[in-house]
């Protein structure tokens, strides 16, 4: 009748009778970022520049920021009350722990305290690491002479908070996905129906 199919059903149409070059050019960006993280995963920059990027993302930063920060209470409870020395525990942790930035303040931890700093005041140079909480909670322990203590509670209280985080992730995710998945669905619904409404105006 010389009319012109709306340009949102032209669009998915178009996407329709291309989907497998999309396919082949998802696929090929996929195997090219595979390539470049096997490349460049043991170079100190690229670690640097993923664990960055790791600890900015919203919502999952500051979860990959606690775990890490209770698995160190976990394991330096475990050397530390199992009679390792403040120093070797910190270096067999270095060995345990491969994120990089943790690694990273893992050796100013351990080059601090060989210079006769406590480990409170070491734990202060990395704010981002680290939350004030436990900085202050180690710095009481190494007062009192109760660090095992403070380290176990401070991880059993990491690991109660984590577990929260998580199942309140999963409430707000839950819904995401159904009101993403529904927009979709609707989309290509309104594209399949937007000539049916056109036509009358078409023959009119």
């Amino acid at each position: 009748m010389g009319g012109d199919l709306p340009y949102l059903t032209k669009l998915i149409i178009s996407l329709s009778n291309n989907f497998d070059v999309v396919s082949y050019i998802a696929i090929f960006i996929v195997f090219i970022c595979g390539m470049i993280h096997l490349y460049y995963r043991n170079d100190d920059s690229y670690k640097k520049l993923l664990g960055s990027l790791a600890l900015r993302l919203p919502l999952i930063g500051n979860l990959v920021q606690k775990s890490y920060e209770g698995q160190f209470c976990k394991l330096l409870y475990l050397l530390y009350s199992s009679g390792v020395p403040l120093i070797s525990g910190i270096n067999m942790i270095n060995t345990i722990i491969t994120f990089y930035p943790y690694r990273v303040s893992f050796l100013g931890i351990e080059e601090g305290i060989k210079r006769g700093d406590l480990l409170s005041t070491t734990l202060k140079q990395y704010g981002n690491l680290y939350s004030t909480k436990f900085v202050t909670l180690v710095s009481v322990g190494e007062e009192t002479n109760k660090l095992s203590d403070i380290l176990l509670k401070q991880s059993d209280d990491i690991n109660g908070e984590l577990e929260y985080k998580f199942k309140q992730l999963g409430s707000i995710l839950e819904p995401v996905l159904i009101l993403v998945v529904g927009v979709l669905v609707a989309i290509i619904l309104i594209s399949m129906y937007l000539p049916m409404f056109k036509l009358g105006g078409t023959i009119s």
